[in-house]
């Protein structure tokens, strides 16, 4: 604020500090379920055996968290050269999208916003090998098949979704 003078700026307070982190992989689906969780709300998860081993259902008002609100998660970010871990927390993913081609496997590409990113002590191999990683193998986009309200649609044989949050800012 001003106080009688134009040329001093008093009770300067620093504001919010955000962080945004972009990721992008292959597309697990066994994994790829929570990224959507975080864009489109709240989700149900199954775990099923067969030809359906996974399962998500995504909706404002799920019966997971009846709050409808994204769900938020922690990202870390490991830089081996210093031996530094730096962490994201509440993350919640802005822009989502997939692509299906062929001739590769189906890639995802994402953004998510965060409270700061902050510096904490790098795990050892062993806490980080502890952590476990996904038995299923990624998704080649030549074997997806698509269902629209559970009715089979066919193949895909080349496609690509980008999916935006309009009204997405810091609370």
């Amino acid at each position: 604020g001003y106080r009688g003078s134009q040329a001093q700026i008093y009770g300067a307070q620093q504001g919010m500090r955000l962080g945004n982190i972009s990721i992008e992989g292959d597309l697990f689906p066994d994994e790829f379920g929570w990224l959507c969780g975080s864009f489109f709300g709240a989700y149900d998860y199954t775990v099923t055996s067969g030809s359906s081993p996974t399962t998500y259902a995504f909706s404002p008002a799920n019966a997971a968290a009846s709050n409808g609100q994204p769900t938020p998660y922690v990202f870390y970010d490991y830089n081996p050269g210093d031996n530094t871990l730096r962490v994201f927390a509440k993350a919640v993913v802005s822009d989502l999208a997939i692509s299906f081609d062929p001739t590769a496997l189906t890639k995802w590409t994402a953004t998510a916003m965060s409270f700061a990113s902050g510096v904490i002590t790098a795990p050892t191999v062993a806490n980080a090998l502890a952590v476990g990683f996904s038995s299923f193998k990624p998704l080649p986009s030549r074997q997806g098949s698509v269902t629209i309200a559970s009715t089979y649609s066919g193949f895909v044989e080349k496609a690509d979704y980008a999916f935006k949050r309009e009204e997405f800012a810091a609370i």
